[in-house]
């Protein structure tokens, strides 16, 4: 009963490698466990009923984790938090691609600052600002802006360069004016937790405000127009916009 209930029942979430559980975990999920452990203890058998495709053991897991630590505290400071453990390279090498090696040369040599797409669980689809302190062929060594590692020094990673991104474009002088046109569903970059994050409008509210949404994370937010630039890709080698 154990091992169905923790490893083979169905709807149990998945990560790419097929260990169970472990997909990433979302800001929400964290505040559901942190309120149910505020309201029934470390009943993992009441909490796992609120989070549909989990196990308890996984939960109590995440509980005692660094990183829901970490989520804590950002939520408390308002900011994503400056203590990161990173791993020494984000995996396997992948077979490069016609041209990778010269393009990578082109654009991210020593001393460019990029941005890079975070792989980490509950941070997939933001960006992060960090400045490129090696390359060698396709794999970048950056020095983050924000992230301090355990000694509080600037924490440093060794990436795929197809993580990273050249700074995108100044943003509009008239962006604010042009956020007016912007239809239900368009897509924009939200300045939250030190990074910028892929939304799309969901409404434009009163006071220049606007209604935006983090679709894979089913999160919406209440911002302003100064947290919100154009939703750029940076794809073939250049600046496009979503819209």
């Amino acid at each position: 009963r154990e091992r169905w209930l923790n490893h083979l029942r169905p709807g149990l979430k998945h990560d790419a490698s097929g260990g169970k559980d472990t997909y990433g975990w979302t800001l929400a999920e964290d505040i559901i466990i942190r309120d149910g452990v505020e309201r029934v203890g470390t009943n993992w058998s009441e909490i796992v009923k609120l989070l549909p495709g989990r196990t308890d053991n996984a939960i109590k897991n995440r509980y005692h984790s660094p990183a829901f630590r970490r989520a804590m505290r950002a939520i408390q400071t308002g900011r994503r938090p400056v203590t990161a453990e990173l791993p020494e390279s984000d995996g396997e090498e992948n077979e490069e691609e016609p041209g990778e090696r010269e393009a990578a040369a082109r654009y991210f040599a020593p001393g460019t600052v990029v941005e890079y797409l975070s792989q980490v669980e509950g941070e997939v689809g933001s960006f992060y600002r960090a400045t490129v302190k090696a390359l060698r062929g396709t794999r970048a060594t950056i020095i983050h802006d924000v992230l301090k590692d355990a000694e509080g020094c600037e924490a440093q990673e060794r990436v795929s360069v197809r993580f990273l991104r050249p700074e995108p474009p100044p943003i509009p002088v008239n962006f604010e004016n042009e956020l007016s046109r912007v239809r239900k569903g368009g897509h924009l970059e939200m300045n939250y937790l030190d990074g910028w994050w892929q939304v799309v409008v969901r409404r434009r509210l009163a006071n220049d405000r606007f209604l935006v949404e983090a679709e894979l994370y089913e999160v919406q937010h209440e911002v302003g127009a100064d947290l919100l630039r154009p939703g750029w890709v940076w794809k073939h080698y250049e600046w496009r916009t979503l819209d």
